[in-house]
């Protein structure tokens, strides 16, 4: 029946009526059947401009994945560069507009799912029309935007180096706002924080409006009582960039009970664990959280808090944890239990803030801070300083 070229063609001319998946499914059928030749066929038929042209008009009225699958399938028979030459029609005169329209109002799970057979350089292709204002743009046009796929898009983002597209994304995801989803209990705080992060063109209000429209109370203590010290300090850190307003969102029981515990059990716990319990109560006092109730104020706490949030968007999580622990430190220096800590570890609280390792990177502010703190150190043994409230190095002071 398919034998002829002229009945292959008018063939594949009636299956581009129909749904994509039809077509994709028949030639994967064709292939797996023993019939390789004639699939083989097909596929170059599908070369000839009257059926490219069917090919990516068709392409652009079904769903995104309908294509992703399509393009998937084609990769696997061996037409890497057929699907090039395909994108190539699609990403040119009036068919761009409608790629465009496609991709703004697409999932992100649904574009990861799509993009995870592309190559960077095509995907770059895809996403070159679009800059963080327009990108915000198209996305607000969406009733919602759900927060599955997000981290992995932030991701892709970062990998084919458009950050601004993040901004864009994470922008329309604040002021949209809605309802739905974010009391899920897989999505966590670190997904949260980085929408937050990458928000850089909404307001705080509409941050805080965001917060409490959108984050359920029940949900954030239930993931305040499964994430990390380490993830809970840096979304308070997050968090605590937006203003005070923003503050009251976080000011949850369950995170009163984790500083109160964390200080409590600062003398025994050891150095690792002590010092996530330190980052902890210094995120803390960042949004006016206490575990004593009171402790020394913190002068330049936002700008504090930016430098933490700049060394994790960095990936500079130790230079983080360094900026958090000091902030710990300084804050309970009147504690008879941080004074204990510090005596009980002192040689591996030393060892903490040298100079690290290529894999474990920190800013130059980092650096500095951490070359007072262990000059501090250093007099502090030979003068017992730490015996007594002391006075911990604050470069930020006056500053």
């Amino acid at each position: 029946m398919l034998r002829y070229r002229r009945t292959q063609i008018a063939f594949l001319r009636n299956a581009l009526q129909g749904a994509l998946h039809i077509l994709t499914h028949f030639l994967d059928h064709a292939q797996r059947e023993g019939y390789g030749p004639l699939s083989d066929t097909l596929w170059l038929r599908l070369e000839t401009p009257e059926l490219k042209e069917l090919l990516a008009d068709r392409a652009l009225s079904g769903l995104l994945s309908e294509l992703g699958r399509f393009t998937e399938r084609a990769i696997a028979h061996g037409r890497g560069d057929q699907i090039r030459r395909l994108f190539q029609e699609i990403l040119r005169g009036h068919r761009r507009k409608l790629f465009d329209q496609k991709l703004g109002q697409s999932s992100a799970d649904q574009m990861i799912g799509f993009f995870q057979r592309l190559d960077e350089d095509m995907i770059g292709e895809m996403f070159s029309n679009f800059q963080s204002q327009s990108w915000l743009a198209i996305r607000e046009r969406r009733h919602a935007l759900p927060p599955y796929g997000l981290m992995a898009l932030f991701r892709l983002f970062h990998k084919i180096k458009r950050e601004d597209l993040s901004i864009g994304e994470a922008t329309a995801v604040i002021k949209l706002a809605s309802f739905e989803h974010w009391d899920h209990p897989t999505i966590g705080l670190e997904l949260l924080g980085s929408v937050i992060c990458h928000a850089e063109l909404a307001t705080d209000e509409e941050v805080e409006r965001f917060l409490h429209q959108s984050v359920a109370p029940s949900w954030l203590d239930y993931r305040l009582t499964k994430e990390s010290a380490e993830g809970v300090a840096n979304f308070l850190s997050i968090v605590s960039t937006k203003g005070k307003r923003c503050y009251a969102v976080v000011e949850r029981p369950s995170i009163l009970h984790l500083l109160a515990e964390s200080l409590t059990d600062l003398p025994t716990r050891g150095l690792a664990r002590g010092l996530k319990a330190l980052a902890l109560i210094g995120a803390g006092a960042l949004v006016d959280l206490r575990a004593s109730g009171a402790g020394r104020p913190i002068e330049q706490s936002q700008r504090i808090a930016k430098e933490i949030v700049s060394e994790l968007m960095q990936d500079r999580p130790w230079g983080a944890l360094r900026l958090q622990v000091w902030l710990g430190v300084w804050v309970l220096s009147d504690e008879p239990r941080m004074q204990q800590f510090l005596r009980t570890c002192k040689e591996s609280f030393v060892q903490f803030w040298l100079p690290t390792e290529p894999k474990k990177p920190v800013s130059g502010s980092v650096q500095h801070l951490s070359g007072l703190m262990v000059e501090w150190l250093a007099r502090a043994e030979r003068e017992s300083l730490m015996s007594h409230p002391f006075q911990v190095p604050n470069p930020y002071l006056g500053r």
